[in-house]
């Protein structure tokens, strides 16, 4: 038997050839003092002791088949689990839709000895082996920020102070003019963020100038409020971003963007070991967007609140629950190598949106891995966070799995979709491939440990998580999109896609059924025009 405290670190190891395999497992306080109620009450209100299959079922898919597992007892917060190392450091992670597979690309570095290849690899699975392979890409994508538009097209929004003139573009790329507003910004311009709007406009900032623009004639349509001249979001200043949850509540017309760290900096020209030592900023900021039609916005003022942890080079991952997970960075410093000398943000933090303005943030789990500059993280299809790479140090090959609170919560049952139904088709999970959605189309998500009835106080939503692009603190695959509710009637409950393709580009996507706040396991859907 293994016991592990709050906050305590430990490994539970098996020599190989054997390995793990959990039987049963427990999570809470146990003294009896605290704990007056039977194990497992639903009135526990002071974390004891519980146990039931979402607990078990977490820590088995975490540790059984391994020869070793190492995680901590914090599960009121949430818990990193080491999970392995990778081939190569993570510049770049892309979750292959309809797998629990990622492809984490590492480019050349001058600064490290014999590092003249450009790598991919699949770093994590829970069934299949750490493979790698050469693959060719450029550079100057993996330096832009991204949006999917749903012509077929992908905006790359690269540097504006950079240009490709050494290298012409394939046939298939066209070149689109950068609007003076943009240009303001000539020393920061690297790691842009882009997200496509409801209207297929896309919303980019660069550094501290943002605007709307048509991404295909590059026309600046909407002006974002500055937030300059010393704060900076970009380059070697990076900041971390996350586009927030839309939502059929408000007939999916407002877009809200996210902002946590970056960096004060009153003369961005001063020495760069000058900069280097600025602490980094822990503010956040926080805007809506709201598409009237015709090319006409309102654009609402930004919203700022303390995180209380300086962050520079953090990662942000949207959860299915809309909730923002805030990890990885370093609390000063620059982008750039070199920044593991320095004070890390161990400590992850969830943001909330929809909790009051002053209440949004609250302490997650601590790492005892810091990351930063070249660090990645990204949504599995269980809910949890996949965290690699960092400034090509040792331990930028270490894997991590963030398992957030929500994915424990031994208070509320955790959904669990048994089958999914539409146009006809009906899947029983686990199923292989993804079920076939259309714009409009309604999906019928059968759960198997809920039923309604007279006296149901079920609390059940759904979202669409697409896969996870990410680098160098972008995460420019992102897009959450919660469902509208249509009818439900035992356990069956059913939910209507988007009928935009600006909502909900066609593609492969998460879904993801919820019970207040905690998730199910996801199942793979695709929308197709």
């Amino acid at each position: 038997m293994h016991n592990f405290k709050l906050g305590q670190w430990g490994p539970i190891t098996c020599p190989a050839p054997l390995v793990i395999n959990i039987l049963s497992a427990t999570y809470g306080r146990s003294n009896n003092s605290t704990c007056l109620l039977p194990l497992g009450s639903t009135n526990n209100t002071n974390n004891c002791m519980v146990t039931g299959p979402s607990i078990l079922n977490t820590v088995t898919g975490l540790c059984n088949g391994n020869t070793n597992c190492l995680f901590s007892g914090s599960a009121a917060l949430g818990f990193y689990t080491i999970i392995g190392s990778t081939p190569v450091y993570a510049v770049g992670m892309y979750h292959l839709p309809g797998t629990d597979n990622y492809l984490t690309i590492a480019t050349y570095s001058p600064s490290i000895p014999n590092d003249h290849l450009t790598y991919a690899t699949y770093i994590w699975s829970p069934t299949n082996p750490m493979v790698s392979q050469p693959i060719n890409l450029t550079s100057s994508a993996a330096c832009g920020g991204g949006a999917w538009l749903p012509n077929d097209y992908t905006l790359f929004a690269v540097p504006t102070n950079l240009t490709n003139s050494a290298q012409a573009p394939p046939p298939s790329v066209m070149t689109i003019p950068v609007d003076p507003w943009f240009q303001q910004d000539t020393v920061t311009g690297y790691y842009p963020m882009a997200f496509l709007l409801p209207d297929e406009m896309v919303v980019v900032l660069y550094d501290t100038y943002g605007g709307i623009i048509n991404p295909m004639t590059g026309q600046l349509l909407a002006q974002l409020p500055s937030l300059g001249p010393y704060i900076h979001f970009e380059s070697q200043f990076s900041a971390s971003w996350a586009p927030l949850m839309m939502s059929y509540e408000n007939n999916y017309t407002v877009a809200e963007l996210f902002i946590v760290g970056g960096k004060y900096v009153p003369d961005p020209n001063a020495a760069f070991q000058t900069i280097q030592t600025l602490s980094a900023s822990s503010l956040s900021f926080r805007i809506n967007i709201t598409v009237l039609g015709n090319g006409q916005y309102t654009v609402g003022a930004w919203q700022i609140e303390d995180s209380l942890i300086p962050r520079i080079l953090a990662d942000c991952t949207l959860l299915p629950n809309g909730v923002v997970l805030v990890t990885n960075g370093y609390q000063a410093g620059t982008w750039g190598y070199g920044n593991q000398v320095l004070p890390a943000s161990l400590t992850a933090l969830y943001y909330t949106p929809s909790s009051p303005l002053g209440s949004r943030f609250s302490n997650g789990p601590t790492s005892t891995i810091p990351r930063g500059y070249h660090s990645e993280a990204a949504l599995t299809t269980n809910g949890t966070v996949l965290i690699t790479g960092n400034d090509r140090t040792p331990v930028g090959f270490v894997a991590e799995i963030l398992t957030p609170s929500y994915v424990l919560d031994p208070i509320n049952v955790h959904p669990v979709i048994s089958s999914v139904a539409s146009q006809g088709v009906s899947m029983s999970v686990p199923y292989s491939g993804a079920l076939s959605l259309n714009l409009g189309s309604l999906i019928n998500v059968y759960l198997a440990n809920f039923a309604n009835g007279p006296n149901a106080t079920n609390n059940i939503w759904a979202t669409l998580a697409s896969p996870s692009l990410t680098t160098h603190s972008r995460n420019s695959g992102q897009r959450l999109t919660k469902l509208q509710p249509i009818a439900s009637a035992d356990s069956s409950y059913v939910f209507q896609v988007p009928t935009v393709r600006g909502i909900i580009p066609a593609g492969w996507y998460m879904l993801f059924i919820m019970n207040g706040q905690v998730y199910s396991k996801s199942v793979w859907v695709t929308i197709t025009y």
